[in-house]
């Protein structure tokens, strides 16, 4: 898997070379504090000279400024970067391309204070210049935040199908869309998308009847969910409304939803982000036993209204569903 190459500060420079010039100071006490995952990715980190640094060196490296050698780095070769007061060192790992940030700190007036950027850079280097380089910790963060990288890259890319799905639905009563594989050029498996505008039985709407057709080896798998239900959040966000049963998903939506849904995805997928989940209002009666089973494993359960929902807020913090209550209060002493 290709990493980004865009410059990226190493932790040892986070906790040590910039205890100033942050905009949110939150990200000051998460780094004081070691919280490394709440800071992912940190070459995206809202300090100036990062941001420059992301600005100068980013993912394609024919677009890097012309080398502007450190002198006093030694075989690092740090290429200099400059913001305002601050200097900053950039090496390049040779076998990866990525381009790190080793070094920084400010360049004090005549280079005559001990710690200008500089002379501390000098005095590292003299110290060992391996000490400055990405830890195991540094390139375990990496591999994890290129990873996360890639999955959103899949998610944006099913939620795209959807949304062309949509589109094509405005004019035949039926799609098929393929689910592409997280890595590999190769489909998991494929949705059959149907519409139905209902509007004489009183209850004018958009029924959406979707059948899931995926390959024997992602019918368990993580993917293979994983796939479903962005393909369900993309058309109804609203995960208690789908009713399953086997391969088969079934909502209902106001008039108009098919539009105003086509709309919404190509609007968050201009700006790279996806839909969320919206988790139901309301709590649902079920079986006492596969409320348990489902709130450990994560798997759906079917409530006593017939919708098919994964369990993963405290009930008694919501309403109860009218419909559950009623079937319930139906049932013999």
């Amino acid at each position: 898997m290709e990493h980004n190459r865009r410059a990226r500060p190493t932790l040892r420079l986070l906790a040590e070379d910039l205890p100033t010039g942050w905009e949110d100071p939150d990200h000051l006490r998460a780094i004081a504090e070691r919280r490394w995952q709440q800071l992912h990715p940190v070459a995206e980190l809202p300090h100036p000279l990062l941001r420059k640094a992301v600005e100068l060196y980013g993912s394609d490296p024919l677009g890097d400024p012309a080398p502007r050698l450190i002198k006093s780095s030694g075989e690092l070769r740090l290429q200099e970067l400059r913001n305002a007061q601050w200097r900053a060192g950039i090496w390049t790992d040779p076998d990866s391309g990525v381009r790190w940030i080793l070094s920084a700190g400010l360049a004090k007036g005549g280079h005559r204070d001990e710690d200008d950027f500089y002379q501390v850079l000098e005095r590292r280097i003299g110290s060992g210049a391996t000490a400055l380089l990405p830890t195991e910790h540094d390139v375990l963060l990496l591999k994890r935040e290129t990873a996360a990288a890639a999955l959103t890259r899949w998610h944006l890319t099913l939620q795209s199908e959807v949304a062309q799905a949509l589109d094509r639905l405005g004019k035949a009563a039926s799609t098929r869309i393929a689910l592409p594989h997280p890595s590999k050029p190769i489909a998991i498996g494929t949705v059959d998308i149907e519409l139905d505008v209902v509007r004489e039985d009183g209850t004018p709407r958009e029924d959406f009847f979707l059948t899931v057709d995926l390959r024997s080896e992602h019918q368990v798998s993580t993917w293979g969910w994983r796939a479903i239900e962005r393909v369900l959040i993309s058309i109804a966000p609203p995960v208690q409304d789908w009713d399953r049963h086997g391969n088969h998903y079934f909502v209902m939506a106001e008039p108009g939803h098919r539009s105003r849904q086509y709309n919404r995805l190509v609007a968050v997928g201009g700006r790279d982000e996806t839909l969320f989940a919206e988790h139901g209002t309301v709590s649902h009666y079920t079986h006492r036993s596969h409320i348990a089973e489902a709130s450990v494993d994560g798997k759906a359960v079917r409530a006593m209204c017939g919708v098919v929902f994964v369990p993963t807020r405290d009930p008694d913090r919501l309403t109860v569903c009218p419909r559950c209550a009623e079937n319930f209060a139906a049932l013999p002493g």
